[in-house]
């Protein structure tokens, strides 16, 4: 009789386990944090030429994806959907290995030929001052975006970051300079304050980068260098009415004295040196953003045949509205000053601003915000 409870026990006991065996192998699939954000920002521009756009660039859809793994690290995926030159585009497709020390990532997504954000409606709104541009190619984004693997290291809770990547830019046929597929690498150095404090501490960011592209001219192959420093300082410390200064300087080394500018791609070529400036001021009663006044003023000069130089000045308000709800201001003087011509215009625009951000299954920590990913205006 015992023999037999034994065998029972022992059949009860097997077939238990191997329930459990096949929940595990059926039931292992974890749901991922799911984060969604995004903008619609669309705004009308006049000029002085009496003509008058709508203008959609920048809007953007944003998801991302976080799980953790087996040894206790992260891993992301972000995919963004934006509108852009007239076209739906997908210029973000990456994914992400990361902890609180370090992040490696791989994927298309934005380049790092720029530091500061200027406040302004769009961070391409002064593009040929605040970016390394790209040497082959007269796509708008293909400035912004390309193919990349970086490595990100962090010190002191995330406020030093460390980074260094190679890259392929993309390139149009107008231009034609094929060079391979990593054309790009560089390295970067960034202080910058958690949002938390990014109002009461002196410092808000500071930081320099170095960046190199392989271009092909006529017979010669070349590597030719961007170097970039910034800052973004309080000029005082008052959370509730805030005013801060903010500047950038780029030096780009050019491929030959002497280039004619008709085009992105020939600015990028050209041997210049640009500085952008801005004072902001934030009003912030009871801690809430709402609104912010600014002007940014930008200057470039090149080492062309025709000595150009290049003037903008861009002031700003912008209204909150609501929770990310924005209308937005902004009036944008250009001036073109070069040995056969000299060029004048104004562009007034206004529109407003959707801002999204919504986090599902909570349960792997953040670095930062997904919406991080597109130009932060009002800070």
């Amino acid at each position: 009789m015992k023999i037999h409870q034994i065998r029972l026990f022992s059949v009860i006991v097997l077939l238990f386990m191997t329930s459990m065996v096949f929940a595990l192998e059926v039931d292992r699939e974890v749901m991922p944090q799911v984060h969604v954000g995004g903008r619609v920002i669309n705004t009308l521009d006049f000029n002085s030429e009496n003509e008058a756009a709508f203008n959609f660039n920048d809007s953007a859809l944003l998801i991302g994806f976080d799980k953790q793994t087996y040894s206790k690290h992260n891993m992301s995926a972000t995919i963004a959907i934006s509108e852009g030159e007239n076209s739906v585009q997908m210029p973000v497709l990456l994914s992400s290995i990361w902890n609180s020390w370090y992040q490696l990532s791989i994927g298309k997504s934005r380049l790092l030929n720029t530091l500061i954000e200027f406040p302004l409606q769009r961070d391409d709104d002064l593009l040929q001052f605040t970016h390394a541009l790209n040497q082959s190619s007269n796509h708008e984004a293909d400035q912004l975006y390309g193919k990349l693997a970086k490595l990100d290291l962090f010190a002191n809770r995330g406020l030093h970051q460390f980074s260094t990547w190679v890259a392929t830019r993309g390139e149009s046929e107008d231009v034609g300079s094929a060079r391979g597929e990593l054309d790009t690498l560089g390295f970067a150095y960034n202080y910058e304050q958690a949002e938390g404090r990014r109002y009461v501490k002196r410092i808000r960011q500071f930081g320099f980068l170095y960046d190199l592209q392989n271009t092909v001219t006529g017979d010669t192959v070349g590597w030719y260098s961007n170097m970039i420093a910034g800052f973004d300082i309080n000029l005082n410390q008052n959370p509730s009415a805030n005013l801060s200064w903010s500047a950038q300087f780029v030096a780009n080394e050019g491929i030959a004295p002497n280039v004619t500018l008709v085009d992105l791609a020939s600015e990028a070529r050209a041997s210049s040196t640009a500085l952008v400036t801005a004072l902001r001021y934030t009003h912030r009663p009871n801690l809430l953003t709402r609104w912010q006044a600014a002007v940014t003023v930008a200057y470039k000069s090149y080492s062309d045949e025709n000595d150009t130089r290049l003037i903008s000045a861009i002031p700003t308000f912008f209204h909150r509205i609501g929770e990310r709800l924005d209308i937005l201001y902004q009036i944008r003087y250009d001036r073109t000053n070069s040995k056969i011509s000299n060029q004048r215009t104004i562009t007034a625009q206004v529109g407003m601003s959707f801002n999204f951000n919504m986090l599902f299954n909570d349960s792997v920590p953040e670095r930062n915000t997904i919406l991080q990913l597109e130009h932060r205006y009002m800070r």
